[in-house]
């Protein structure tokens, strides 16, 4: 019986302040975007309440008003599933590291936590509310626990002639408990010709399996119990929606429903209401469909911009569907409502001139996002369904360009993203593009490809096409006056580029240095590196550029490579200084000096930490100055502002953190 008068714990936020401020990392002054969308979507038992797990942590919504109300889970993020108890008093979330909690809701305390850290695939509390069980990308077997303590009470695998794998990411591996608590029923990958999924039920009280269903020929998405727990619903991969009689117990099931009522190819999601009516929601990649499947009826639908990658739908009434999040709750004005925010953002961010807006895009997308730096928010967002946004940049008038390809069509453009204005207009490359710059000071722009080489426009009408790498290009980078570009490549030094002529310049050396006085940083990475270097005098080899950014000041240019940050000078391109990072700060493939060029900012990807670091180097010491532990997972763009008091960080987890750093700059 679900307690109608529960009430989250909102952990210390006022729901009256903005969002973007809420649980920020210290040091962060806010937070653009809500983060990605995982695999962690659910309404409470009741319909009262919505937790959507990001990158960022589980964002709760008020259901009558579709507004968030709090923010969970912050300290590492990374929520990759969530589910509710039956009776909505606790709600079991777990990351992408591995570690499963379950939470009292009320009062947000954790009240258990798993020791095991694997990832499940699924999560399913049981009806007493006492136990839950998680699903993994392992042989056919599932893990059940005690809820209060988190102790593992089970591992259940069947003793079958089958072979199972281990299931890929896309693979769901659902299970879910039959309301009356007697079964569990649960789809596995298997390695038989002809099948793709196996359902096993299982006998709760036994433990054991007592019906096999072996009709699968593509991957099972989804399964749901009916109210009398007669009935089991699955949907698959193919579109195809079948109901089983259980109760049975038949060691192969008795199928007495398969749907086809709905247009074939959508992919289906059964949900039975709370008086047993079958119900299912149908997507293709451009609607989803509601279908009363007992009466072949309609019952509503709304357009949806992709497929189906994760949903929820409880009782027939209450859906949520990932990628844009939008919901659906039937009897009311929410027919494929959009919740905003949880989109990757991050990509790209860029300040004005007078630092007082950002931009970025949503990568891939037809979008760009202007934020408003004063109030901390979202000022408006641009969508241009012809063109596809590359990279967006502020020109020195202020006024807001983007670079990207005309959709179906094989022409690059420029073009101001507030009038809508072309201003430039190329071939695209004719094989695949691998990395894209343009220069806001020229109009400049260039492309690297899968090939290795490099394509410069100018005001010319065709490419300068820049040959010499030997492996996809990595990066490009122009230099602070536009006369200068620099490219890296996956299997060469980087190569400087005059912008006038397309001459090579110079390459970039990234063999090992060996003068040990060159060498600066963390100290225990220091040692290690240089007990290397004896032996890397008599076995060369290289490292790869995968960042490369020009000094305002016109005097360094700065690499960031697989375990270190590279400083060469911009004139003799001779190797200045090589700072180590710590082991958890490596893959510094986003960097940024400041604006007066005494600092360099480096990103790194995630390594067994809770956030990432962003830290502030010296580059004439190699000391580090100052370190942020901002994002949940990978740093990949840095900016500052013009002034350089704000940083903005763009993460893999889909969001902008903006930072204040005029404490420890202050001598900048």
């Amino acid at each position: 019986m679900v307690d109608q008068n529960l009430q989250i714990a909102t952990q210390g936020i006022d729901p009256t302040t903005h969002f973007n401020t809420w649980a920020l990392p210290e040091g962060a002054i806010a937070r653009f975007g809500k983060g990605r969308a995982n695999d962690a979507l659910a309404f409470s038992p009741d319909g009262k309440y919505l937790a959507v797990g990001t990158w960022v942590g589980v964002w709760w919504y008020d259901v009558s008003t579709l507004s968030p109300i709090a923010l969970w889970e912050t300290g590492r993020g990374a929520i990759d599933r969530l589910n509710f108890s039956p009776d909505g008093k606790h709600i079991i979330i777990s990351n992408y590291d591995g570690v499963t909690k379950v939470f009292d809701v009320s009062s947000g305390i954790c009240v258990s936590q798993t020791e095991r850290r694997v990832t499940p695939c699924a999560l399913a509390f049981s009806p007493n509310n006492q136990h839950f069980a998680t699903s993994h990308r392992h042989v056919g077997s599932f893990d059940l626990w005690q809820a209060d303590t988190g102790e593992q009470l089970a591992r259940l695998s069947p003793e079958l002639d089958i072979k199972f794998k281990k299931a890929k990411r896309s693979e769901k591996c659902p299970l879910c408990f039959s309301p009356d608590g007697q079964l569990l029923a649960h789809a596995c990958p298997v390695d038989v010709d002809g099948a793709a999924d196996f359902i096993l039920v299982w006998d709760m009280n036994t433990f054991e399996p007592i019906t096999s269903i072996k009709d699968y020929t593509t991957r099972v998405d989804t399964l749901a119990f009916s109210p009398c727990s007669k009935f089991l619903a699955v949907g698959d991969a193919s579109g195809t929606l079948k109901e089983w009689d259980i109760i049975t117990k038949q060691p192969t099931g008795k199928q007495i429903k398969t749907s086809s009522n709905y247009p074939r190819g959508y992919q289906v999601i059964p949900s039975y209401t709370q008086s047993g009516q079958l119900r299912a929601a149908c997507g293709s990649g451009a609607k989803v469909i509601l279908w009363n499947i007992d009466d072949s009826e309609k019952i509503d639908e709304f357009d949806h911009d992709w497929y189906i990658n994760h949903y929820h739908f409880l009782n027939g009434t209450h859906l949520i569907i990932r990628n844009s999040v939008k919901v659906w709750i039937e009897g009311t004005s929410n027919r494929g409502t959009i919740l905003p925010g949880f989109s990757n953002v991050g990509y790209s961010p860029v300040f004005s001139p007078d630092g007082k807006k950002l931009v970025s895009i949503r990568l891939g997308s037809y979008s760009a996002h202007i934020w408003d730096v004063l109030d901390k928010r979202e000022d408006y967002w641009v969508y241009d369904e012809e063109k596809s946004m590359i990279q967006v940049y502020f020109s020195p008038d202020g006024s807001i360009h983007a670079r990207g390809n005309m959709r179906n069509a094989n022409t690059g453009v420029v073009w101001n993203i507030q009038t809508n204005e072309t201003i430039k207009t190329f071939p695209k490359p004719d094989t695949r593009i691998t990395a894209s710059k343009a220069d806001p000071l020229t109009g400049n722009c260039a492309f690297g490809d899968l090939e290795g080489n490099c394509y410069l426009y100018t005001g010319e009408e065709t490419a300068k096409i820049l040959s010499g790498h030997t492996g996809a290009i990595k990066a490009l980078a122009f230099s602070t006056n536009g006369e200068q570009l620099a490219s890296t490549s996956e299997k060469d030094a980087a190569y400087l580029w005059d912008v006038a002529s397309g001459e090579k310049i110079t390459s970039l050396s990234t063999d090992h240095v060996l003068d040990a006085n060159l060498y600066t940083g963390d100290p225990d990475q220091l040692q290690t590196r240089l007990r290397t270097l004896q032996y890397v005098s008599t076995n060369p080899s290289k490292s790869t550029v995968e960042a490369i950014v020009f000094s305002p000041r016109g005097d360094l240019i700065a690499g960031g490579i697989g375990s270190e940050i590279r400083l060469w000078h911009a004139k003799t391109h001779e190797v200045q200084l090589v700072i180590i990072p710590p082991r958890t700060c490596l893959r510094c493939f986003a960097l940024a000096f400041t604006p007066c060029g005494r600092y360099i900012v480096s990103g790194s990807w995630w390594r067994a930490t809770d956030k990432v670091s962003i830290r502030f180097w010296d580059v004439a010491s190699g000391e580090n100055i100052k370190t942020l532990w901002s994002h949940s997972t990978d740093v990949q763009e840095l900016s500052f502002s013009p002034d350089g008091t704000l940083l903005a960080s763009g993460s893999y987890d889909g969001t902008i953190l903006l930072w204040d750093v005029k404490s420890y700059l202050k001598n900048a």
